[in-house]
């Protein structure tokens, strides 16, 4: 969430900001700088009075205010697990916010990122109703994540995915795990012995979550400066893992 917020000048022009009374747009003003990336705010009356900090007279009244905004149509009230919150209309917020829209990746308030929060369903549910909309975006956030896990499947279903949990603890830990592609690719390119050979190497080597996070690409590098020093031979004789993971670490630095 932006801590400095940078106004463009056509708020002063706008046609339907300029109709507010001069106490809702000193409100809306106020609003502005405390919400979140997607123009989003705490609509509890006490929570806003609290965010906004506004002039007693405001204070007093202040939902007859958020009222007289909505009314306006510059922002809609709606409930999501069982808060009120406000949230402005997306064309006016993103004309008036230009600097923070490029860099916004989730509701603060909320908590839902940016996928869905960019869903034309998302908005097409806070147009059409002010009530509580809980299990309309949940059920958003179930379809997106689920999409998400599809296309990257990194859920542990494929045989070397379920390989490194239960045998590479540290490997396990990196940032970027193994898709079911990704391992589908490796063994049609390498034979299995080799590729766990080389996951136990990286597993014993200490540095490896503090220098690697790309599962992928880090078992490619390896390989390849095994197969360099080994004449792209399959080792079938015992090799300690931690001597192997030393020196394929130190070659692959020198590279």
């Amino acid at each position: 969430m932006a801590k400095r917020r940078m106004l463009s000048q056509e708020i002063i022009y706008d046609e339907d900001f300029n109709k507010l009374s001069i106490e809702a747009q000193n409100l809306f003003i106020r609003m502005l700088t405390i919400s979140d990336d997607y123009g989003i705010i705490p609509a509890n009356e006490y929570t806003l009075r609290s965010l906004t900090n506004p002039m007693n007279k405001i204070a007093s009244n202040i939902m007859k205010y958020v009222a007289e905004i909505v009314n306006a149509k510059l922002g809609i009230v709606f409930v999501y697990e069982e808060r009120k919150y406000f949230m402005f209309k997306r064309e006016s917020f993103d004309r008036f916010n230009s600097y923070v829209i490029s860099k916004r990746t989730k509701s603060e308030y909320l908590r839902l990122d940016k996928k869905i929060m960019e869903s034309e369903k998302f908005l097409e549910i806070l147009r059409n109703s002010s009530e509580d909309v809980s299990t309309s975006i949940i059920s958003i956030k179930y379809k997106v994540e689920s999409i998400e896990i599809k296309e990257g499947d990194t859920e542990n279903n494929h045989d070397l995915q379920k390989w490194i949990v239960e045998n590479c603890p540290n490997v396990a830990k990196l940032e970027k795990q193994l898709t079911t592609k990704e391992c589908e690719n490796l063994l049609s390119e390498f034979n299995w012995t080799v590729v766990t050979e080389v996951l136990l190497n990286m597993d014993n080597h200490k540095p490896l979550l503090k220098k690697y996070k790309d599962v992928n690409r880090t078992l490619r590098n390896w390989i390849k400066i095994r197969e360099e020093r080994n004449g792209k031979r399959s080792s079938k004789n015992y090799v300690d893992p931690k001597e192997a993971a030393e020196e394929l670490a130190s070659a692959y630095h020198k590279d």
